[in-house]
């Protein structure tokens, strides 16, 4: 397991529970493995739902944890308790700082603001402003649809199939953050 505190690990999660606790308690594993190993959590800055869940669990186990959040959406309640919070005027800045700061993206179950940040990742990659690993916890077969999708726009020849190279998926935390300890093990850093 690699213990390095300068590894910036970014999560992309909804706002709400989801349909099932297990979504909960994918969250609360990502946390602790993410704190064992004494990386960095980024987030989108909020104390809603798995948002929340990733927040108060880095916490409550004392690992280190960075919130971005825009000022116009945030209520009074997902400010609480947040350490190192950062304020930031707009979407796309919030997007745009929790990728260039992450050297590896991790995305949980979530949304339509979930589901942009993934594309905005995937955009960058292909633009080629950045090479970043985008995990997707498979959670249930959760980001099935995405990926089908992303394998018909291959298909139909409006991507190229570099654009899913740095896409890895897995069914649970465990495993990816295991794969990202072997990655780190040869030396690949993003």
């Amino acid at each position: 397991m690699n213990k390095n505190k300068s590894i910036k690990i970014a999560v992309f999660c909804g706002s709400y529970y989801g349909d099932d606790p297990i979504y909960s308690s994918e969250t609360k594993k990502l946390g602790i493995g993410i704190v064992k190993r004494n990386w960095v959590t980024i987030f989108g800055g909020s104390n809603l739902g798995l948002m929340g869940e990733l927040a108060n669990t880095v916490i409550s186990e004392k690992g280190t944890i960075e919130s971005i959040s825009v000022k116009k959406l945030d209520a009074p309640s997902t400010k609480k308790n947040l350490p190192n919070l950062t304020a930031v005027d707009s979407l796309a800045k919030r997007k745009f700082l929790l990728i260039s700061k992450a050297h590896f993206i991790l995305a949980l179950p979530g949304g339509v603001g979930t589901i942009d940040e993934i594309f905005e990742v995937l955009s960058m990659n292909a633009l080629m402003n950045i090479n970043k690993p985008l995990f997707l916890i498979n959670v249930k077969n959760y980001w099935n649809p995405i990926i089908k999708l992303l394998e018909n726009y291959i298909k139909k020849q409006f991507i190229n199939k570099n654009v899913i190279n740095n896409i890895h998926v897995f069914n649970n935390s465990y495993n990816t953050l295991k794969t990202i300890d072997e990655m780190l093990n040869k030396g690949i850093k993003k």
